[in-house]
Formats: structure tokens, sequence, C-alpha cells
């Protein structure tokens, strides 16, 4: 029969769930927050949005094709944009790819090797 003692059971307690959640939701949310500098709600002058044939390829490009309408009080329209004078486009591609993509997955994959290698290789508790 094979016997396997955890160790770790003094440490798994619902305190310590719910510290390291917060903890994790704290880290996340401070994450999120260079999105809301670099983006800004901007007046829309012209309220009619063109069909697709008339949008120009410019439009298509920058992005002016897909934008979301808000309605204030049901009298100015606003469009959520990407503040361009103050942040760089590219530089926050780059960030926002880092932070949301890479370093997770890196994460997933360093913590996954090291349980494998825990499993693969237990380390044997000797009895004094």
């Amino acid at each position: 029969m094979f016997f396997c003692q955890v160790t770790s059971l003094p440490y798994r307690t619902v305190g310590n769930a719910l510290f390291c959640t917060f903890i994790l939701w704290v880290l996340i949310a401070s994450a999120a927050v260079p999105i809301w500098f670099a983006h800004h709600l901007e007046a829309k002058t012209d309220v009619r949005e063109p069909p697709k044939s008339e949008r120009t390829e410019a439009e298509v490009d920058s992005g002016l094709a897909n934008v979301t309408m808000v309605d204030v009080e049901g009298e100015n329209l606003h469009w959520c944009r990407f503040s361009e004078d103050d942040y760089s486009r590219s530089g926050f591609s780059v960030s926002f790819f880092v932070s949301g993509y890479a370093i997770p997955l890196l994460l997933i994959v360093v913590m996954y090797i090291y349980m494998l290698r825990r499993l693969w290789h237990p380390v044997s508790h000797q009895v004094s």
C-alpha cells in the first residue's frame, strides 16, 4: 500500500485560503490599473456611424471603425479611446501582452514542472 504523508495540511485552512484569494485579487486589480490610465472617454460629435462601405482604410487601421458608444443620460454619446498623446500604443500592447499572457503562462508552466518533479521524484521522509 502506498502512503504519502501530507505535511502541508496545517497550512490548508479557510483563513489562509481567503487571505491568498484577497492577495490575488489585489495583484490582478493592480495589474489592470494601467488600462484605466491609458484610456479616456471622448465626446462623439458625429452620432451617425458610417456603413462599412463608407469607412476609410485609415479608420479601419486605427480602430475607429470598431468603437463602443456610451449613451450618457440620453444626450451625449462618448467613446472609450486610447490616449495616444500620452502613451505609446506599441509600448502599451507589449506590456499588456507580457503582463496578461506571458507572465501567467510562464508561472503556470513553472508550477506544473515543479509539481511533476515532486510527483516523479518524491522526497522520502525518514523517521528517526
